[in-house]
């Protein structure tokens, strides 16, 4: 009801009835031809702004430098790094229980002070 009822409060649309054969009650609303080119000019200002069909744009050259600069750098620990050596994440050691949780190769033992005010 909303709709039909501001249709009818605008000028651009207009309420056109059924014809005699057609089933169904009420009529269809359509935009007043007089009114067409005003509508589309007001619809054009409101529309938000598209993306152009197309290939995304180019990522910015300083972007790549970064990138291959990265790959590069990786390449290099990659190749210091002796062939034998496995990285695991460390194991955390604290009174009897074991923890693994960081993906570097460290192992921290944190061993109960006899200082420690809370004991």
């Amino acid at each position: 009801n909303s709709v039909r009822h501001n249709l009818s409060l605008n000028k651009c649309f207009e309420k056109v009835p059924r014809d005699k054969g057609e089933r169904g009650k009420g009529g269809f609303w359509r935009v007043n031809p007089r009114h067409i080119d005003w509508l589309e000019a007001n619809l054009a200002k409101c529309r938000r702004a598209a993306p152009p069909p197309g290939p995304p744009p180019p990522i910015p050259r300083s972007m790549l430098l970064q990138q291959r600069k990265m790959q590069q750098q990786n390449q290099c620990q990659q190749a210091l790094l002796p062939r034998n050596l496995m990285l695991s994440p460390p194991s955390v050691s604290i009174g009897n229980h074991a923890t693994t949780n960081s993906p570097f190769n460290a192992n921290i033992c944190i061993s109960e002070s006899s200082n420690d005010p809370a004991k």
